[in-house]
C-alpha cells in the first residue's frame, strides 16, 4: 500500500476517532459543557470582543488604504536586513504585540490579501509577529495571577525579545516556490472598501469567539478524565498545550520553584496553545497561507521564551513566592510517564496536520 495513502487513511481515522471520543464525553458530562459555554460566552461578551474587534475593524482599514505604502517606505531600511521582509511588515508586528492574539495574523493575512506583501514574506512574518499582549501578560498573568505587575513586565519583555529572534531566524526562510508571489490586487470603492472591512471582522471575531468557546467545553470535558487517569504533571502539559490562559493558571499554581515556574509561564505564554493555532489556521488558510510554517514558529517562541527566562531570571530583581502547591510533588517516574503520553499525542497531532501531497500518488 502506498505510504500517503495509509498516512491519510490514518489520519481520518485519527480524526474521526477523536471527535467521537469529545461528543460521548460532552453527552455524558452535558451539564459541565453547558456550563462552560455559558461561562465562555460571558467572556467573549465583556473580554474578546470589546478588546479585539476595534482593532480588527481599524487595522483593516490601515491595510486597505495607502498608509501601509508609506510605512512600508519609511521602515523597509529596519526591516529588510534584519528580518528579510518590506517595511509593511512592521504594522502586523506592531498591532500583534499591542493588541494581542491573534491581532498579528489577522493583519498579516490582510496585507498578503491586499498584495502589499509576497507570500513569502507573509510567511515570514507570521511566527514573530502574531504574539500575546500586555493585557494578557502583564494584566491577566502579572498582576491577577503573580500579584505582581512588575514580574509581567519581565515576562512582557522577555515574550517580545524572543518573538524577535524567531523573526531573525525565520529571515533565512524560503518555501515553497509558487508561481504567484503576490496576491494580485483589486481596485474598490471607499465605501465598498470599508463595508467589506466590517464584513471581514465580523467574520473574524466569530471565528475567534467560536474556537474559545469550543476549546473551553473541550477543556471542562477532558480535564475530568486526565486527571483521574494520569499524572498531575501530565495535566500541567494538557492544560499548557491547549489554551494557555488555563495553562497559566496551572502553571502558577504547580509546586515548582518561582524560578522554574516563570520560565515553564514564558514558555507557554510564547506558544501560544492549540486554541490559538486554530485561530489563527482560520484566519490564514483561506488566503492560501499554511499553518505549519506558523506552528513551527510557535514552538521555536516558546522554547526560546522559557529559555532566556530562566537565564534573566536571577538578574530581574523578581521575587515571586512559591503559589499554593495544589498538585502533589511530581515522581521521576511520573515525569517519564508523562514524557511518553507527551510524544504520543505530538505525533497524532503531526498525523492530523494535513497532509500535502507531492506530485502523483502510486496507485496500489
Amino acid at each position: 500500500m502506498n505510504v500517503n495513502l495509509l498516512i491519510l487513511r490514518l489520519k481520518k481515522l485519527i480524526t474521526y476517532g477523536t471527535a467521537l471520543l469529545l461528543l460521548l464525553l460532552i453527552l455524558l458530562q452535558s451539564e459541565r459543557a453547558i456550563i462552560a459555554v455559558q461561562n465562555t460566552l460571558v467572556l467573549c461578551y465583556k473580554t474578546v470582543i470589546p478588546s479585539l474587534f476595534p482593532f480588527f475593524v481599524l487595522s483593516g482599514i490601515l491595510t486597505a488604504g495607502s498608509f501601509i505604502k508609506t510605512v512600508a517606505k519609511w521602515l523597509s531600511p529596519i526591516m529588510k536586513p534584519i528580518f528579510g521582509i518590506s517595511g509593511a511588515g512592521a504594522l502586523p508586528f506592531v498591532i500583534g504585540i499591542v493588541s494581542g492574539y491573534p491581532m498579528g495574523a489577522s493583519v498579516c493575512a490582510e496585507l498578503y490579501r491586499s498584495g502589499a506583501i509576497t507570500r513569502r514574506e507573509a510567511m515570514r512574518l507570521l511566527p514573530f509577529s502574531n504574539n500575546s499582549g500586555p493585557l494578557f501578560i502583564i494584566g491577566a498573568v502579572g498582576t491577577a495571577m503573580l500579584g505582581d505587575p512588575h514580574v509581567g513586565v519581565v515576562l512582557y519583555g522577555v515574550h517580545i525579545a524572543c518573538a524577535i529572534l524567531v523573526g531573525i531566524c525565520f529571515r533565512f526562510y524560503h518555501g515553497a516556490e509558487r508561481h504567484y508571489e503576490r496576491m494580485p490586487t483589486k481596485k474598490i470603492t471607499s465605501a465598498v472598501s470599508f463595508s467589506q472591512i466590517m464584513a471581514n471582522s465580523v467574520s473574524t471575531m466569530l471565528l475567534v469567539c467560536g474556537f474559545i468557546i469550543f476549546f473551553a467545553v473541550i477543556t471542562a470535558c477532558i480535564m475530568p478524565m486526565i486527571n483521574s487517569l494520569f499524572p498531575k504533571s501530565f495535566s500541567l502539559l494538557v492544560n499548557s498545550i491547549l489554551e494557555v490562559t488555563n495553562g497559566a493558571f496551572t502553571i502558577v499554581h504547580a509546586p515548582l520553584s518561582p524560578r522554574l515556574m516563570l520560565s515553564f509561564l514564558s514558555a507557554a505564554i510564547g506558544f501560544g496553545g492549540i486554541c490559538v493555532m486554530m485561530q489563527v489556521s482560520g484566519i490564514i488558510t483561506p488566503v492560501g497561507l499554511s499553518v505549519k510554517t506558523y506552528a513551527v514558529g510557535k514552538a521555536l517562541h516558546g522554547l526560546l521564551s522559557g529559555i532566556m527566562c530562566y537565564l534573566v531570571y536571577p538578574f530581574a530583581s523578581i521575587d515571586v513566592a512559591p503559589a499554593f502547591a495544589v498538585i502533589p510533588p511530581i515522581s521521576p517516574a511520573a515525569d517519564l510517564t508523562s514524557l511518553v503520553i507527551l510524544l504520543s499525542v505530538a505525533v497524532c497531532l503531526c498525523l492530523i496536520i494535513p497532509h500535502k501531497k507531492q506530485g502523483k500518488t502510486a496507485k496500489n
